[in-house]
C-alpha cells in the first residue's frame, strides 16, 4: 500500500534465537567465542510487518516447525516483502534487523532483495531525544502507544 508520496513503506521487526556454544571460561565477563565453539548458530524465530496505511500487523514464526532453526521460509517471505517496499522502517534496523536478515539470506541461499531505502527509528530517537532507554518497548510505554511490542512466550 503506497502512501500519499507514492512510496510503499514497510515496518518490520524480527526476533532471533540465541547462539548455543560451548565455553571454557570460568567467568561470564569478557567471553570470546570462537566459531568452533558454536553448536547452533542464531536464526530468525519470528518476524512481524505492517504496511503504512494498513491496520493489520502480520506475524509469522517458527514455533510450529519441526526444525525451528530452518528459517528459510521466513527469509523468502521477508525477501518478497522487501522487494515490494520502497522504504523499510525498523527499530535498530540498520545495525541489526536488516543486516541479520541479509546475512541469514546469504547463509541459507536465499537471493537478496532488490534495493530499498531504510529508516531506523532507533538512530533517529538517539539523534533527537535524550531518553532513559531507547528500546522500542520503553518508547511505546512512555509515549502511551496503544500497540505494544509483544512478549515472546512461545519460545524458550
Amino acid at each position: 500500500m503506497a502512501n500519499e508520496t507514492g512510496a510503499k513503506i514497510l515496518f518490520v521487526d524480527i526476533e532471533t534465537s540465541y547462539i548455543l556454544a560451548k565455553v571454557w571460561q570460568s567467568r561470564l565477563d569478557n567471553i570470546n567465542i570462537g566459531k568452533d565453539q558454536i553448536e547452533r548458530d542464531m536464526f530468525i524465530m519470528s518476524f512481524a510487518y505492517k504496511w503504512m496505511g494498513e491496520k493489520i500487523v502480520h506475524y509469522f514464526d517458527q514455533s510450529k516447525r519441526r526444525d525451528m532453526s530452518d528459517d528459510k521460509p521466513l527469509l523468502r517471505r521477508m525477501r518478497d516483502l522487501f522487494d515490494e517496499a520502497d522504504i523499510v522502517i525498523a527499530h535498530n534496523g540498520r545495525a541489526f534487523d536488516v543486516r541479520t536478515i541479509k546475512g541469514r539470506m546469504m547463509i541459507r541461499g536465499v537471493p537478496p532483495p532488490s534495493p530499498f531505502r531504510q529508516w531506523d527509528t532507533y538512530v533517529e530517537t538517539k539523534k533527537h531525544f535524550q531518553l532513559s532507554s531507547n528500546s522500542l518497548e520503553y518508547i511505546a510505554e512512555v509515549t502511551g502507544c496503544k500497540n505494544r511490542k509483544l512478549k515472546h512466550e512461545r519460545f524458550p
